[in-house]
């Protein structure tokens, strides 16, 4: 998971390296460029929506092309994306369902939380322990996703947010904490702590959000 954030960051760097390899003697004023991480290859979906789009919501784009393998362009579009902050988990215990009948299930799980204590649907007798452990452990997380506009010199214009740390997104697992078919004395929180690494989204899910959000641009 790291060496994949390492060529997210890598990808970050790049657009940012480019401008001191560029030859500065001779501006393409009518081209721009787009670069973006291999995660999307030219051709793609994301490719053609962002050259579509992108001279509508940006005026130094309009009337330009998009620049080929050898040229110096007047402005570059890069693709900015950090790794996931964990803002916290959640943890409901998952009962499983005696029927495959959803109405009755639902009825018989409203039962439940009105009776808990008196409820035998959720009795040992009837239910064996290491389906009574299973959990639904959720990690709500943020991070942030833009495309910058910068000129040939480096300077930003304009900043298009695509994922912000004020929008929340969720990942969930289902897990069991039983230990050879008996209740553990491992509890949701003390498994959390211990699988911290598990339960982070993975770079290829923050990818599909951004992708979701540059497909919607």
């Amino acid at each position: 998971m790291k060496q994949a954030f390492r060529l997210l960051v890598l990808a970050n760097l790049i657009s940012l390296l480019s401008f001191s390899q560029r030859n500065l003697g001779h501006i393409d004023d009518d081209k721009y460029s787009i670069n973006l991480p291999d995660y999307w290859g030219k051709g793609s979906k994301v490719w053609h929506n962002l050259i579509e789009k992108l001279p509508l919501l940006c005026e130094e784009l309009k009337g330009k092309d998009l620049c080929g393998d050898k040229c110096n362009p007047a402005y570059t579009i890069d693709f900015y994306i950090t790794e996931a902050t964990i803002f916290d988990y959640t943890a409901i215990k998952k009962f499983p369902a005696l029927s495959t009948n959803t109405q009755l299930n639902a009825k018989q799980e409203l039962a439940r939380m009105q009776n808990p204590l008196d409820y035998n649907r959720y009795n040992a007798n009837s239910i064996s322990p290491a389906s009574q452990n299973n959990w639904n452990i959720t990690t709500n997380y943020g991070f942030q996703c833009f495309l910058l506009l910068r000129n040939n010199s480096g300077k930003l214009l304009t900043k298009i947010v695509l994922v912000d740390t004020n929008q929340v997104w969720s990942k969930q697992h289902l897990i069991n904490l039983s230990s050879n078919g008996n209740f553990s004395a491992l509890t949701p929180q003390t498994y959390i702590e211990n699988s911290e690494s598990k339960l982070r989204p993975l770079p290829k899910e923050l990818m599909e959000i951004a992708e979701q959000k540059l497909l919607s641009m």
